[in-house]
C-alpha cells in the first residue's frame, strides 16, 4: 500500500508513526535522545494544533547549533546503526516540516534543503527502509490501512493516541 489514498495529515501521522518508531529503539542515555525526543513533541504540537511555527521545525533539522542532520553525521562514525535511527528521525521531521510548509498557504517555496522533499521521496525512502528491516512491514501496512479508514483531519488528538498504541 502507499501513501495515494492518504490525506496530507495522515501523511504527517505516518511520518510521526515512523519518528516515534525510531526514538522508541534508542535508549534515553543516549546523547542525542531527548533533542530528538523534544523535536518529534513539537512535531505532533504542529499535526494536533498547529501552533507550532514551521520555521521552528526547521531550525531543528539543520539549523540550530544542535540539529538532526549534524547528530545523523557524528552518529555514523561511531555507531552506523544508531546514526540510522537518527536518520529515520530525520527524515520524518524533514518530511513534516516540508508538509507545514505545505500548509502554509502564503508562504513562499521552502528552504532550499526541503526542495527535495516530496511524498515520491518520502515513499522511496520507506521502502528502503521496509528493505533493510528498519521497518516492519505489516505493521507499516496497517498503519495505512487505518489511516486510510479514518479521517485525520477531522481528530488529530484522537489520531496521535491511536499511532501512539500501534508502535
Amino acid at each position: 500500500m502507499k501513501l495515494i489514498d492518504i490525506s496530507e495529515d495522515g501523511k504527517v501521522a505516518a511520518a510521526l508513526w515512523i519518528a516515534e518508531s525510531a526514538i522508541r529503539t534508542i535508549a534515553e542515555k543516549e546523547e542525542y535522545y531527548h533533542f530528538c525526543r523534544e523535536t518529534i513533541d513539537l512535531c505532533w504540537e504542529w499535526f494536533v494544533n498547529r501552533k507550532v511555527d514551521r520555521w521552528d521545525i526547521y531550525d531543528r533539522v539543520t539549523c540550530d547549533e544542535i540539529n538532526l542532520l549534524d547528530i545523523v553525521i557524528t552518529t555514523d562514525k561511531k555507531d552506523s546503526e544508531l546514526s540510522d535511527k537518527y536518520d529515520m528521525i530525520l527524515v520524518s521531521v524533514t518530511y513534516v516540516d516540508w508538509q507545514a510548509f505545505n500548509y502554509d498557504e502564503e508562504a513562499y517555496g521552502y528552504p532550499e534543503d526541503l526542495n527535495e522533499m516530496s511524498d515520491e521521496e518520502f515513499e522511496r525512502v520507506i521502502n528502503i527502509w521496509i528493505d533493510k528491516k528498519m521497518i516492519e512491514h505489516n505493521s507499516y501496512e496497517n498503519l495505512l490501512c487505518y489511516l486510510k479508514g479514518n479521517d485525520c483531519e477531522r481528530n488529530r488528538s484522537a489520531i496521535k493516541e491511536e499511532i501512539l498504541k500501534m508502535i
